[in-house]
């Protein structure tokens, strides 16, 4: 794949990145981690085991969906940032670990309901092979 084509899909990529974030609703799902938080610290929380579980068990699920889309767009960045790389790249050396290297992203399943893979390969100064799966 030539770098217009890798940057042509990345920029496809990162689109849909940004509608799941928008899904996510980002600032309602920090602002519930912090409610979470503060309601555990009050010194009668654990006066209910059960619904003290629940609490934590729902703020667990809460900050994996947040670190999850985290992860998901800074994976986007790397692969980005190694795009721009790829373009720039004069040092034959770095180019030979470039072509070795390959940027996996999982998309985890509680984010989109399928777990998803992009595969982004470098593979010479001027291609690149990406992936989803």
């Amino acid at each position: 794949m030539e770098l217009a084509e890798a940057r042509r899909r990345l920029g496809e990529a990162k689109e849909e990145v940004e509608h799941l974030g928008e899904s996510l609703d980002l600032d309602a799902l920090t602002d519930q981690i912090a409610a979470n938080e503060d309601e555990m610290a009050h010194p009668n929380f654990w006066d209910d085991h059960v619904a003290a579980q629940k609490v934590i068990d729902a703020n667990n699920d809460l900050k994996n969906r947040r670190d999850d889309y985290l992860n998901l767009t800074n994976g986007v960045e790397s692969v980005e940032t190694a795009i721009e790389l790829l373009a720039e790249m004069e040092d034959a050396e770095m180019m030979l670990e470039l072509e070795k290297s390959t940027r996996v992203l999982v998309v985890p399943s509680r984010l989109t309901g399928v777990k998803t893979y992009v595969e982004c390969t470098l593979v010479g100064r001027n291609n690149m092979a990406l992936r989803l799966s």
